[in-house]
């Protein structure tokens, strides 16, 4: 679980986002001027119908997401429903590569 200053409460909007596109995700984001990040996280009961699911997809995301609270950024996370068969090293692979483009980008 994140510390409560590290989590964004839904709803919640990006003003002008950059989009980072995975297999398993979209991630959208946008520098935030706290000094640390914040992540969220957006699922639809469509995709993972079982709240077992559901957490546990957030579970997975939000520990492979940990180094981008180091950046200051608002970071939300969109996963895909190719989501649940995905290896943890695989994900938390796939999340470093988000956050390395999300940093690279202007």
């Amino acid at each position: 679980m994140l510390p409560k200053k590290h989590r964004i409460v839904l709803p919640f909007s990006l003003a002008r986002p950059r989009s980072v596109t995975s297999p398993y995700f979209v991630m959208k984001a946008e520098k935030n001027t706290l000094g640390y990040g914040r992540v969220g996280i957006v699922m639809r009961k469509k995709l993972f119908r079982s709240a077992v699911e559901r957490h546990a997809v957030k579970r997975r995301i939000l520990h492979g997401s940990r180094e981008a609270l180091k950046k200051s950024y608002d970071i939300l996370i969109f996963p895909s429903a190719s989501l649940k068969n995905v290896p943890p090293g695989k994900l938390k692979e796939a999340l470093h590569d988000s956050f390395e483009a999300l940093s690279r980008t202007p």
